[in-house]
C-alpha cells in the first residue's frame, strides 16, 4: 500500500492548526497514517500531467458500464450517477428510493443470532467487550459458532477463535495486513488502548504457514508508519506493533 510522506503529514497538521486551532490536533495526536491511488483519466499523452482532469468517466463496453477514476469521499454520489445512466440505458421509470429501513438478507433473524451467541459467550465468561467487537464486526454472521463449540476459544485478549475460522476459511484472508487492518480492525485502535501483538502472527501461520514473507512485509511497513507519526506513537521493545489513523 501507499504510504504518506513527512511533507504530506506536515501539510496536513498545517492546515489542521490553520482551520482548528483549538482542537488540539498536533503531531502528537497522530497514531496512524494512510494514502490512497486516484486513477485519472488519460486522454491525450500531450501536455503536463498536472493538467490531467480529476474528473471520472463512465465507459460502455460490451454491455458492462465501466467507472475510471472516482474517489472514495464521494463514492456514494458516484454509485447513484452510475445507477441513472443504467436506468436511462434500461428505459427504467421508477425513481428511486430510499433502503431505510429495509431488511437485507443477511439481517434475517439476526437478533437471534446475537442473542443465541451472548449466551453462549456467557456461558463461557468471555468478556462483554469481546462480545461488542464480535458482533459489531460480523453481525448476525455470529452464528457461524454454532458449527463447533471450540469457536467460542479466547486465543486472544480481542478475538474469539471462531471469528479466526470464518476470516479465513470463509472471507479467504491471506494477509497478516488484511488480518489485522481489514478484518480485526485492530490496527485502528486509538493510543492507549491495546494494539495487536506477536501473537496474532502465530495464529496467521497456523492458517497460512507461508507467513513468515509477509510478516516481515507487515512489520517493515508498521516500522514505517513508526516513524511517520513518531512521537504519536510509543514503541517499546515489550510491545512494537502500533495502530492508528488521522482521526482528525
Amino acid at each position: 500500500d501507499p504510504q504518506p510522506t513527512p511533507s504530506e503529514r506536515d501539510e496536513i497538521l498545517e492546515r489542521l492548526a490553520r482551520d482548528l486551532p483549538h482542537a488540539g490536533l498536533d503531531q502528537g495526536s497522530l497514531s496512524y497514517a494512510f494514502a490512497g491511488i486516484r486513477t485519472l483519466f488519460l486522454q491525450s499523452k500531450d501536455g503536463p500531467l498536472s493538467t490531467i482532469s480529476r474528473r471520472h468517466q463512465w465507459i460502455w463496453d460490451n454491455q458492462i458500464l465501466h467507472l475510471v477514476g472516482g474517489k472514495f469521499t464521494t463514492a456514494a454520489l458516484t454509485a447513484e450517477e452510475g445507477f441513472k445512466k443504467l436506468r436511462r440505458s434500461l428505459g427504467w421509470k421508477e425513481p428511486f428510493r430510499s433502503l431505510r429501513g429495509v431488511t437485507y438478507p443477511g439481517a434475517v433473524d439476526r437478533q437471534e443470532q446475537i442473542e443465541c451467541f451472548r449466551a453462549r459467550c456467557n456461558e463461557r465468561n468471555i468478556p462483554e467487550k469481546v462480545q461488542r467487537e464480535t458482533i459489531r464486526r460480523l453481525g448476525a454472521r455470529v452464528a457461524y459458532f454454532e458449527k463447533d463449540p471450540a469457536a467460542y476459544e479466547q486465543v486472544t485478549p480481542e478475538v474469539l477463535r471462531g471469528e479466526l475460522e470464518f476470516i479465513f476459511h470463509i472471507d479467504q484472508c491471506e494477509t497478516i495486513e488484511d488480518l489485522l487492518r481489514r478484518r480485526l480492525q485492530l490496527e485502528f485502535y486509538p493510543r492507549g488502548k491495546r494494539a495487536p501483538d506477536t501473537s496474532y502472527f502465530q495464529l496467521f501461520g497456523e492458517y497460512r504457514p507461508d507467513h513468515q514473507s509477509r510478516r516481515e512485509d507487515y512489520e517493515r511497513r508498521v516500522a514505517n508508519l513508526a516513524s511517520l507519526c513518531a512521537p504519536g506513537i510509543v514503541e517499546s521493545e515489550e510491545e512494537k506493533t502500533v495502530s492508528p489513523s488521522y482521526h482528525s
